[in-house]
C-alpha cells in the first residue's frame, strides 16, 4: 500500500507539468500583466482539481498503513526521482519560454509564476515522503 504514495506523487507531478506547459503556451510578447494574473488564477484552480486524486490516495494510504511498519526505501527513491524529474521539466519549460520572450514585464511575470509554482509542485511529494518516513517505524 505504500505505493499509493508513489502513485499520488506521479499523478500530481504529471498533472502539474501538463497544466504548467499548457498555460505557458498562452504566454507571448503581447501578454499583459492582467492576462498573466488570469493565467495564475487558472493555474491555482486547475491544481485544486489535480490535487483531489493524490490527496484521496494519501488518505487511503494512511488508513491502510495504520499500525503497519513498512520498508520505505524503494517507494522513497521513486518519489524523490519523480519529484526531481518534475522539477527539472518545469524548469526547462520555464527557461525555454523565457528565452523566447523579449518583453521585460512579461519575463518578470513569468518568473513570478515559476517562483509560485515551485512550492506548489513540492507539496504532494513532501507529504508522500513524510508519510513514508512516519510508517517506516524507524527502520531508515
Amino acid at each position: 500500500m505504500e505505493y499509493l504514495l508513489v502513485a499520488a506523487t506521479v499523478i500530481f507531478i504529471i498533472g502539474f507539468i501538463i497544466t504548467f506547459q499548457g498555460l505557458l503556451k498562452e504566454v507571448n510578447e503581447d501578454t499583459t500583466k492582467a492576462f498573466m494574473q488570469k493565467i495564475q488564477t487558472k493555474l491555482f484552480v486547475r491544481l485544486a482539481f489535480i490535487e483531489m486524486i493524490p490527496i484521496a490516495l494519501i488518505i487511503i494510504a494512511f488508513i491502510t498503513l495504520e499500525g503497519q511498519t513498512i520498508d520505505p526505501a524503494v517507494p522513497l527513491i521513486m518519489v524523490i526521482v519523480v519529484f526531481i524529474l518534475g522539477l527539472l521539466r518545469i524548469f526547462s519549460v520555464y527557461r525555454s519560454k523565457k528565452e523566447r520572450l523579449n518583453e521585460a514585464e512579461v519575463k518578470s511575470a513569468l518568473t513570478m509564476m515559476f517562483t509560485i509554482s515551485i512550492p506548489l509542485i513540492t507539496a504532494i511529494p513532501i507529504i508522500s515522503i513524510v508519510v513514508l518516513i512516519i510508517f517506516s517505524g524507524g527502520s531508515m
